[in-house]
């Protein structure tokens, strides 16, 4: 890496200003991908593939960079967030135009998805965390497998990545089967957990709706 280069990433990595941490400027690059996908999505896949595989390998770095430079924030946080869901929105979005039978199928992944990560998100601002993961892992109301799911990092990871294999299986399948039908092969392979990760999802929205019930209560008790 040139000395330039090395004095940018060193001023960068002990600025004050949250919107230029290092994994913020990461965030900013998968929202340009994202968008490169979405305006791709419906007609050059090949071009929308590696766009969005960019922008769901970046999602991986970003969190590398904030351990590393000690750059955790709730802006981050919800950027990461919220990066992720419109990706997946506009994902299933498109994939309810190219099967249309399945569009309820879609439309509810798509509702469960946003409404369920929303709520427990706002919920981790509410109560000052900086990470969602947090509260869950240290909550005696979060169920043992959810409680898992964010305690194992390679768990965590499975499930996102297989997730993404299924709906992107399904948007390949749309131009192509690949060579062996591999893209048909991953989707059906993947779907079982797909649903699995739905269903977490909602116990994820039902431990965070409780809390937010808690906060009530306590609020209550104070006036």
């Amino acid at each position: 890496m040139t000395e330039p280069r090395q004095n940018t990433l060193h001023s960068l990595s002990l600025t004050r200003n949250v919107f230029l941490y290092v994994p913020n400027i990461i965030g900013y690059l998968r929202i340009l991908f994202l968008l490169i996908a979405i305006a791709t999505m419906q007609s050059y896949y090949t071009v929308c593939s590696f766009c969005y595989g960019l922008c769901v390998a970046l999602d991986m770095v970003d969190g590398f960079a904030a351990r590393t430079f000690n750059q955790s924030s709730r802006f981050g946080a919800l950027l990461d967030m919220l990066t992720d869901r419109c990706g997946t929105m506009a994902l299933l979005h498109t994939l309810g135009i190219f099967y249309p039978s399945y569009s309820f199928f879609f439309s509810l992944s798509s509702i469960i998805d946003i409404s369920m990560h929303w709520i427990h998100c706002h919920v981790s601002v509410v109560k000052g965390q900086i990470s969602h993961k947090t509260g869950m892992k240290d909550s005696t109301i979060t169920p043992f497998i959810l409680r898992y799911y964010y305690e194992n990092k390679s768990f965590l990871t499975f499930m996102c990545f297989i997730n993404e294999v299924f709906y992107s299986s399904l948007y390949m399948s749309h131009f192509t089967t690949g060579r062996f039908y591999i893209f048909y092969i991953l989707s059906v392979v993947a779907f079982p957990f797909a649903m699995f990760k739905s269903v977490l999802a909602l116990l994820q929205g039902y431990v965070a709706a409780m809390k937010v019930v808690e906060i009530d209560i306590k609020e209550r008790h104070t006036q």
